[in-house]
């Protein structure tokens, strides 16, 4: 963290999702605890950010066939504070760095429409990110697929989740 009082970590396990720790310093005895994660995410990768001058941990997570940026304020003293769950909409986020002082942010977006590009998004707040490159001017008339998000529920009664892509321009029609 930037007060040099509490070191975040994680701990990924084989076949199950991992786990992030915040270790808090300061004191007598250090305190370790669970960052707590919204129901069905898991840790995308290693890459936590804490929030500049806050007490506010960042990370990449997976949600549902999207990579999302997952950060959690009031880290202290073995507590968590309210989480908030960013950019909306079908996303990847591959990678994101803060600004200095910590209200926006830089992150490599891609989605089912269109590639990666860059964009500044607020760290805080509902105002739209705004694009700051065009690295592939030339795919933008391709006729990309169209990717949706299925449930179904397999025979043991497991909910399953899956990704399917059909070509541009298919109807359920076609069958």
């Amino acid at each position: 963290s930037d007060d040099s009082r509490a070191l975040a970590f994680r701990v990924d396990y084989d076949g199950y999702p991992g786990e992030t720790f915040v270790t808090e310093l300061a004191g007598a005895e250090p305190l370790t605890w669970v960052v707590p994660r919204p129901n069905e995410v898991d840790a995308e990768a290693d890459d936590l950010a804490w929030v500049p001058d806050k007490r506010e941990l960042c990370q990449r997570i997976a949600d549902h066939g999207r990579v999302r940026i997952l950060c959690t304020d009031g880290l202290k003293a073995q507590q968590a504070g309210r989480q908030r769950l960013f950019p909306e909409g079908n996303v990847v986020v591959r990678d994101y760095a803060f600004s200095g002082d910590g209200r926006d942010l830089v992150a490599d977006v891609g989605t089912p429409e269109r590639f990666a590009e860059v964009y500044r998004l607020p760290a805080r707040g509902q105002t739209l990110p705004v694009r700051l490159t065009e690295l592939n001017p030339h795919t933008e008339g391709w006729k990309l697929p169209k990717m949706e998000i299925f449930t179904w529920t397999a025979p043991d009664g497991t909910p399953v989740e899956g990704i399917l892509e059909v070509p541009y321009g298919w109807t359920k029609e076609q069958g």
